[in-house]
């Protein structure tokens, strides 16, 4: 989706604070250090992170009709946000009394969202030059990446997840341009399956897990965990199964993939406040 740098959300201190990843942060010498205010400003504005050099000018918002015939005005996407969310059973043993289990547990989720991401960018990145009066594609292959790691949901549940913020800036053909946003935001849910699949594999090996089968909407739990803890720790989702029990539509009415988009519905409709994020030591001691 498209980030939006009005928010908190992405600078609102403690564990969330942001860590730049190799790719165009490389060549900034910024790899690995923490993401400051004003660089998460300049990126949103098409800035090199570095220096506060304008990269490329921002482009003008375009206005669109919507359907009762009133004018929707469309800001620019400037930063793209890639969020990858770990299954409740694993955000649940960030709970552990055992340290190590805790860091074997983020390990295994930055492992998966680093393969994801590394998937995403080696086939997807690509920018759109025009040359005379034909658009061209040109393979990038390389982004400015920041990750904001949270621990929590936006209602104190353990729910360990990325937040990672691709500048909507690339270097091709001489200067810095757009990349082709469409691309890369139809491939989400297949960067979310990559993303899935490694973090079994990652966890595995690194706790010796096991997991129950793959749901349809390729999802799966940590074997042994208990539903209703899962359930306990789950406030947002259970606010959602109660909205959808209030409409009183049958489920076999809708299908699967309605139910799917009914649920998306309803989430999108109802935002929730983004708290300041507490410290991980601090959610082990509450447990």
């Amino acid at each position: 989706s498209c980030a939006d740098k009005a928010t908190g959300y992405h600078t609102d201190g403690g564990r969330s604070v942001g860590q730049w990843k190799s790719g165009y942060a490389d060549e900034f010498s910024l790899t690995g250090s923490p993401v400051t205010t004003e660089q998460l400003d300049w990126l949103f504005n098409a800035k090199h992170p570095g220096t506060g050099e304008q990269l490329r000018p921002i482009p003008a918002p375009r206005t669109k009709e919507k359907a009762d015939g009133s004018e929707q005005q469309l800001k620019p996407c400037m930063v793209i946000d890639l969020t990858y969310s770990a299954p409740k059973s694993l955000s649940l043993l960030l709970l552990s009394p055992d340290e190590g289990v805790r860091t074997a547990a983020q390990d295994a989720h930055e492992a998966a969202v680093d393969a994801a991401q590394k998937w995403l960018i080696d086939e997807l990145i690509w920018a759109r030059p025009k040359v005379g009066q034909v658009v061209q594609r040109r393979h990038v292959g390389k982004v400015l990446r920041a990750d904001f790691l949270h621990f929590d949901s936006r209602q104190g549940d353990p729910q360990i997840h990325t937040h990672s913020l691709v500048a909507n800036t690339v270097w091709a053909d001489g200067r810095w341009r757009a990349l082709d946003a469409a691309t890369l935001l139809r491939s989400t849910k297949a960067a979310g399956a990559i993303y899935q699949a490694a973090l079994w594999s990652e966890a595995t090996r690194r706790l010796g897990v096991a997991w129950t089968p793959v749901s349809a909407n390729n999802q799966a739990d940590i074997a042994g965990v208990s539903s209703d803890l899962m359930s306990h720790f789950s406030k947002r989702s259970n606010q959602i199964n109660t909205a959808v029990a209030e409409l009183e539509i049958e489920s076999a009415e809708l299908g699967k993939e309605g139910q799917a988009r009914l649920r998306a519905a309803i989430t999108l409709g109802t935002p929730q406040p983004k708290g300041a994020s507490e410290p991980l030591e601090t959610a082990v001691d509450r447990r």
